[in-house]
């Protein structure tokens, strides 16, 4: 029972359009990073399921930085956005067949951490030297 009719499919269509064309793309790629550390940090065992990693205040932190931060801060999110991507990938085709990819997830959960804690460090250099990355607390 999945199937839609024509109008509310055009209805979905247009409400989807109208909502992605107010979202810039260093929104797309945090919301991106936000679900991707969510979904690798459960495939890792973590309890905090990537909790962590808050868009809303990295968004924040990246509008209100100087031009040059914020430029260096898009690019980190991209060069994140291009490990996380087969790194999940791979996990899920783990997964898949049914082979542990907890080590893997977990390896890949570390980075991930290193990457946003180098960010917020980045761009709040005052909670640099105090801010550190969040473990996981496993299984």
């Amino acid at each position: 029972m999945n199937a839609t009719t024509p109008e509310f499919a055009d209805l979905l269509a247009a409400e989807t359009c109208s909502n992605l064309a107010n979202v810039t793309m260093a929104e797309l790629r945090v919301a991106v990073l936000s679900d991707a550390g969510k979904a690798v940090a459960a495939m890792a065992g973590c309890q905090t399921q990537g909790d962590d990693f808050d868009a809303t205040d990295l968004l924040a932190l990246i509008r209100d930085a100087d031009p040059d931060l914020r430029e260096l801060a898009h690019n980190l999110c991209a060069d994140l956005v291009a490990v996380m991507e087969p790194g999940l990938a791979t996990l899920l085709a783990l997964q898949a067949r049914g082979a542990d990819c907890q080590p893997a997830a977990m390896a890949l959960r570390q980075e991930f951490i290193a990457t946003y804690a180098a960010l917020v460090a980045l761009l709040t250099p005052e909670r640099g030297a105090e801010s550190r990355p969040p473990t996981c607390s496993g299984a």
